[in-house]
């Protein structure tokens, strides 16, 4: 460890630090040959954790990852999905269009004001 005057230190001080930086090595200031402080490079800065990808590895693959979770077959709801895609609009649905106006008018021209 290099030891520097308090005189000199202070004289150099931003040249002391960037030399302690680059070098990675402790410099001891001494005031009448006693210490009075050391000088230390940082600790590495932490390495940046990635959000995406930050739990991988961390637990089991069961199974296949890729395929589907379940059947249709299995599932009640997507069968009749699938049934009523097949057929249109489902019968219980009203249609999506009906005339404007009172019943037995002929269209939206024949409404009055």
């Amino acid at each position: 460890m290099e030891e520097v005057a308090v005189s000199k230190f202070k004289a150099r001080c931003l040249a002391n630090l960037e030399r302690v930086r680059k070098t990675r090595k402790p410099s001891r200031v001494t005031r009448f040959g006693e210490p009075v402080a050391e000088v230390v490079p940082p600790s590495p800065k932490p390495k940046k954790k990635r959000w995406l990808g930050g739990m991988a590895g961390t637990g089991p693959v069961v199974g296949d990852i890729v395929g589907p979770a379940s059947d249709d077959k299995d599932c009640e709801v997507l069968r009749s999905r699938t049934r009523q895609s097949r057929i249109g609009f489902p019968p219980d649905l009203p249609k999506p269009w009906r005339p404007l106006g009172p019943p037995g008018a002929k269209g939206p021209s024949s409404v009055a004001p």
